[in-house]
């Protein structure tokens, strides 16, 4: 932590002592333990149905730059529906995250890692209450139970929430699972019924008449 290695002083407090006024156990510059002080490398529980045998975490990298408040904000699986009577599902629900960037317009790479879903096909943004799919890298690992999903997000870009160049980056969203498409049936008027057994009457007799 900070340059130090385990067993060793912690902003000159000795193991089981305070850091930075916090105990053991307790949160050290707003991360938990097994969390990363500088940010870059967050893991947080996933509480779903069907994930008792799984890994339940979702961990969340950043290429530079610095995460802050990671929560998930609706951990239901969620079908959103998609212009032109399209749907998908996002089988975690929603996650949320603030991305401080080093300097303001800058962009960086996120990796989502979830528990393995070989379903899902890519990842979705929530901007001005609008589902956006964007541009994302999904990576199947059953060896490690994990599905990666890497991303690049630019602050003030088209897929950052807040719209602005102001150095934090924010995303609320989550990986997706195409849904099937109903099939369409298009009824006929009774004039086009008629035509069509016209139709194949017609073919019918000259069967007959061959035979």
């Amino acid at each position: 932590v900070n340059g130090t290695l385990p067993g060793q002083e912690v902003n000159g407090t000795l193991p089981g002592q305070e850091v930075n006024g916090t105990l053991p156990g307790q949160e050290v510059n707003g991360t938990l333990p097994g969390q990363e002080v500088n940010g870059t490398f967050i893991s947080i529980p996933l509480s779903l149905p069907g994930l008792e045998e799984q890994q339940k975490s979702l961990t969340v990298k950043v290429e530079s730059g610095r995460l802050m408040d990671v929560k998930v904000v609706d951990n239901q699986p969620l079908d959103i529906p998609l212009p032109g009577g399209k749907k998908i599902e996002l089988p975690y629900g929603i996650i949320s995250f603030d991305l401080e960037v080093n300097n303001p317009g800058e962009s960086t790479t996120v990796s989502l890692a979830y528990p393995y879903n070989p379903n899902i096909m890519g990842y979705i943004k929530k901007i001005d209450d609008q589902w956006f799919p964007i541009e994302a890298n999904v990576r199947h690992d059953p060896d490690n139970n994990q599905t990666i999903i890497s991303f690049t997000l630019v602050d003030g870009g088209v897929n950052d929430a807040d719209g602005r160049v102001n150095g934090v980056i924010k995303d609320p969203g989550g990986p997706y699972i195409p849904q099937p498409q109903p099939s369409v049936t298009v009824p006929l008027s009774p004039l086009a019924l008629g035509f069509l057994a016209a139709l194949f009457g017609f073919a019918g007799s000259r069967k007959i008449r061959r035979n």
